[in-house]
């Protein structure tokens, strides 16, 4: 794991946003950590930098928010090296989360890089709710009931979206 964890911290605001995009094209390969002063920070770079990460805000994971002391010893995972596998994407989902970051404000070129990688329905909720979803609330706020008629239709009071109830708690303003 030497090398492979790249964290490049409070690295937005000191006027070198444009640097940013090249150097996730560097790392590629490796676990980038971005950290910022404020969610906000992220609005003033464009989206694209999306087709290189997922957005996970830590401040959602209440587990990780309090201060605990660590009594176990640290654990070492043997990583494995994946294959890279053609997704073959669903027109049904892809095309669904294509109108819904339309209707959010998402640049067309990511719509198209996300819609892309939607095989199943799985997929298509783990992106809304572990990268979409916090994204537009935390850094757009954009409220998703309030931004998207075709997300309210799938995952609204009458939507087919298995995990409906679990989005509108995490996610309903």
């Amino acid at each position: 794991m030497d090398g492979r964890v790249v964290c490049l911290d409070n690295f937005i605001g000191n006027f070198n946003e444009t640097e940013l995009l090249p150097l996730f094209d560097k790392h590629r390969n490796k676990i980038i950590f971005l950290t910022v002063a404020y969610d906000r920070t992220l609005h003033f770079i464009p989206d694209e930098f999306l087709k290189y990460c997922h957005y996970l805000n830590l401040n959602r994971i209440e587990a990780l928010s309090i201060n605990a002391e660590l009594t176990e010893d640290p654990s070492t995972v043997e990583e494995i090296e994946g294959v890279s596998q053609r997704v073959n994407p669903d027109s049904r989902y892809s095309l669904l989360l294509s109108e819904i970051l339309s209707e959010f404000g998402i640049g067309q070129s990511l719509v198209v890089y996300k819609s892309a990688y939607i095989s199943n329905e799985q997929d298509l909720c783990r992106t809304l709710v572990f990268d979409i979803l916090p994204y537009c609330i935390d850094v757009l706020q954009v409220a998703p009931y309030n931004a998207s008629e075709r997300f309210i239709k799938y995952a609204g009071d009458a939507g087919r979206c298995p995990y409906k109830n679990l989005i509108k708690g995490w996610f309903a303003r």
